[in-house]
């Protein structure tokens, strides 16, 4: 409980830091409508040629657009830059002093920031999203939804702090990074359905963490599984955070013995 007492307090005091900025959490909210235009004008052109396209319908991939983009501003972080820059410019150390361990440190701010940007930016665009394109959850599905999105959070967080972590073995890993944020999105169904790689690449990425964060999430959303097939989903997202978690502790506990070692 103490853990927890600590971790909540953290998260107050950066969510009141992060709600200074709310605008740049509001200018989201401009651009968003702005993506789902150029989406639906995009694959209208592709339509216009078929009606089906794996197994999507127009409507189809532009609620799947519009889920993805609800996800995607629900778990999105910096922490990997956050972390590369902590390290190279020698401030880590100033963390490392500190009561909560450095992990929790960049986990409470995340939290705090996607906590205002459920306010302000996934909330609306759920809003808009059930009144204009009629989406409609049953309560079950709701709860299992925003379950599965948590899940996708701390999915994505873990990855991300890992990613940061590199740069005690890769300096100036900027590059590397940048290349990892496409990929990410790319196999998580940021850019097109999974389904649209082809079978053999499906099949294989769902043993990969990346499915589970934004293409997994976005299938229980349109209600293409069934309550048992979601809470698989879950189940998987929840081994994939102990495994990630795992890795993150290992190469931590590794960097951190080296800390005094990069960036003076």
């Amino acid at each position: 409980m103490g853990y927890i007492h600590k971790l909540s307090s953290l998260v107050k005091i950066h969510f009141k830091n992060a709600f200074i900025y709310r605008m740049d959490f509001m200018a989201s909210i401009i651009i968003t409508p702005i993506i789902i235009l150029m989406e639906y004008f995009t694959w209208r052109m592709f339509f216009s040629m078929s009606p089906n396209i794996q197994g999507y319908t127009f409507d189809d991939i532009i609620k799947y657009y519009v889920i993805i983009m609800l996800v995607s501003h629900f778990i999105y972080n910096q922490v990997g830059q956050r972390v590369q820059q902590k390290i190279m410019y020698g401030d880590l150390n100033q963390f490392l002093l500190k009561p909560m361990d450095v992990i929790s440190q960049f986990l409470s701010e995340d939290m705090a920031q996607r906590m205002i940007a459920f306010l302000v930016e996934v909330i609306p665009l759920f809003i808009i999203m059930t009144i204009v394109l009629k989406i409609s959850l049953p309560w079950y599905n709701i709860i299992l939804v925003l379950i599965s999105m948590i899940f996708a959070f701390f999915i994505n967080f873990f990855i991300g702090f890992f990613m940061g972590l590199l740069s005690f073995w890769l300096y100036k890993s900027e590059s590397f990074q940048w290349l990892m944020f496409w990929f990410l999105m790319m196999m998580s169904g940021q850019f097109i359905p999974l389904e649209f790689f082809g079978e053999t690449f499906f099949n294989i990425s769902k043993f990969m963490p990346f499915y589970y964060m934004r293409y997994g999430v976005a299938q229980i959303f349109l209600g293409k599984l069934t309550v048992i097939e979601s809470i698989q989903i879950i189940g998987i997202q929840f081994v994939w955070i102990l495994i990630l978690y795992g890795i993150v502790r290992f190469f931590y506990g590794i960097a951190v013995k080296q800390c005094g070692a990069v960036g003076g």
